[in-house]
């Protein structure tokens, strides 16, 4: 009689059928099988429909398993089902750097995988795995692959720039060349560290006033990573720029609350003269002028 498919691998938590050809039909025929330094078990062999063949599934394979068939007093050689395990990320750990202007801490985010930081910072990942493996590679979506390097057993990682959005995913391949299956896709969002924004309170508008009058201004500044000063700029038709400072750097908020009083009387203004006026704020980033 043959048996089918002799020396076999697995993937762990499969299954496997043993097929027996050519066996005696008068004969009782059984499979017998053992985990490694387990006992022997044995179940009779199935018929299959056809003349002479039996069979016997095996199921949940979590470890290697000998086997034979016995058909009557005869016994096969033994095979083996080995198990395999495919390798796997069991984790990813963040470490962030952001840009020395930000004037913020480096983060850690232990149970991560999705990345936000602002663009231009530097991201470390620390992928934890199952198993040894011959390479580990960060896959992104817009078409650059970078090889990990082990840090420790079971242990990769890799450090690029955040640079764009995009999305990643982290590809492995162990020591006996199989792949991990299905790998995670995560997001990669590189924030944007947007310019300072002005809300006025009053005044609204274009409006009138005598050369004695106090104009009173009143705002909000925010700045989505701090903000470095703000100010009042005003013009006098026919006359230089006036820029003013009305907050200047310090403790870095991310909002101000602002509040001047123009006074008309020292500007020496006429009947018919014309004052344009703008708020200003500045933040941090070095290749932003004040907005």
């Amino acid at each position: 009689f043959v048996v089918e498919p002799g020396d076999v691998r697995v993937r762990y938590g499969g299954e496997q059928t043993v097929w027996v050809r050519g066996a005696d039909p008068d004969l009782s025929a059984a499979l017998r099988w053992r985990r490694a330094g387990g006992t022997w078990q044995s179940a009779a062999l199935l018929p299959a429909g056809a003349e002479g063949v039996h069979h016997f599934r095996l199921r949940n394979l979590l470890d290697d398993v000998e086997y034979q068939v016995q058909v009557g007093n005869r016994r096969s050689p033994s095979y083996r089902i080995g198990v395999w395990v495919p390798p796997e990320v069991e984790g990813v750990a963040l470490r962030y750097r952001y840009p020395d202007y930000l004037g913020l801490a480096p983060r850690a985010v232990e149970d991560g995988g999705h990345i936000t930081a602002p663009e231009g910072s530097a991201v470390e990942l620390h992928v934890a795995v199952n198993k040894e493996l011959e390479r580990a590679e960060l896959v992104l979506e817009s078409g650059d692959r970078l090889a990990l390097r082990q840090s420790a057993e079971h242990l990769w990682t890799v450090q690029f720039p955040l640079q764009r959005d995009d999305f990643y995913r982290i590809e492995l391949r162990d020591k006996e060349g199989n792949d991990n299956e299905m790998p995670t896709r995560y997001r990669i969002v590189a924030a944007l560290d947007e310019p300072p924004v002005l809300k006025v309170r009053f005044p609204r508008g274009d409006d009138e006033a005598t050369a004695l009058e106090e104009i009173a201004f009143s705002f909000v500044v925010s700045d989505d990573y701090g903000l470095r000063s703000h100010g009042l700029e005003y013009a006098i038709a026919g006359r230089e720029k006036v820029r003013l400072t009305l907050g200047a750097e310090g403790v870095k908020e991310t909002e101000r609350q602002g509040e001047y009083l123009l006074a008309l009387e020292e500007l020496g203004l006429r009947a018919g003269d014309l004052l344009t006026w703008t708020l200003w704020a500045e933040d941090y980033k070095p290749s932003r002028s004040a907005y």
